[in-house]
């Protein structure tokens, strides 16, 4: 009996971990998708566009935000499945000895329905965190372009200005630029910018919703009655990489989560 009962917490712990596995891939989905709307401003996957930046194709953050929340209907699927697996040993425990449960074995579908959450949760994932990667080198890429034009203006031209006086009004250098001394003591200027910094820069996303205007804005104005040119852009740049991220440690945790209950089944399978 004690060896039935520590069955039934195995399997109920598994069931924690899945419904904590489902919660983490909803956060993904639902932050991702919530993003988006309502202009289908998609961040992943941005791109240059001339001198310009633009979002990336507003289908790549619907396919994998959706494809986070709809397979929750998956996810529960396997929750019902380990439910009543834990019900059934809990029930036949009591009218049947250790040698007949032990022919009560976890079924072929729960493992391969772990197996199928499992692929999805990664692929998606995956699929994600290219999607963000490559929005951050599309970023940096620009970001430097435009830094090193003005770090490698004509001396002559600058009339002996130096390049804290020249730049002492530009946020955008000094967000990027760390100031470091070579061996014969002069100051250089190494740009430098992590994804997080990118993300929340308010000129990016003003770039990023001024280029969206120009192309859409005759559809969203006249679908949603309203001026879309109006735009806090240091609110929306924070906003954005709130949930990108949200989005994306959801994904994460829900990855590894969903492999720890993968391997954990494979082993009460053996136990069972």
């Amino acid at each position: 009996m004690e060896n039935t009962e520590g069955i039934e917490r195995s399997l109920l712990f598994l069931i924690i971990v899945q419904f904590v596995g489902t919660f983490l891939c909803l956060l993904a989905g639902a932050t991702l998708v919530a993003h988006v709307d309502p202009l289908s401003e998609c961040i992943l996957y941005a791109w240059q566009e001339g001198e310009s930046l633009s979002y990336g194709e507003p289908h790549y953050c619907d396919i994998i935000g959706y494809g986070f929340i709809l397979n929750n209907v998956v996810l529960i699927v396997t929750a019902y499945l380990t439910l009543r697996q834990r019900s059934n040993i809990s029930s036949l425990s009591k009218h049947f000895s250790m040698r007949n449960l032990k022919s009560l074995k976890i079924g072929i579908r729960l493992i391969i329905l772990h197996l199928i959450v499992l692929s999805i949760v990664f692929i998606l994932t995956i699929f994600l965190t290219v999607g963000y990667k490559s929005s951050c080198d599309q970023f940096e890429e620009h970001i430097t372009q435009l830094l090193n034009v003005k770090l490698n203006q004509d001396p002559d031209l600058l009339r002996g200005e130096t390049i804290e006086e020249r730049f002492v009004e530009d946020p955008m250098f000094w967000r990027y630029a760390q100031q470091v001394t070579n061996a014969f003591g002069s100051n250089m200027y190494n740009i430098k910018a992590s994804c997080r910094a990118l993300f929340t820069d308010p000129d990016i996303a003003t770039l990023l919703h001024d280029n969206h205007v120009k192309k859409y804005s005759g559809y969203f104005g006249w679908w949603y009655h309203q001026d879309i040119y109006s735009y806090d852009a240091q609110a929306q740049a924070v906003r954005t990489n709130v949930l990108i991220e949200a989005s994306l440690a959801g994904a994460w945790m829900g990855t590894f989560v969903w492999l720890g209950a993968t391997i954990f089944i494979f082993v009460q399978k053996k136990r069972i």
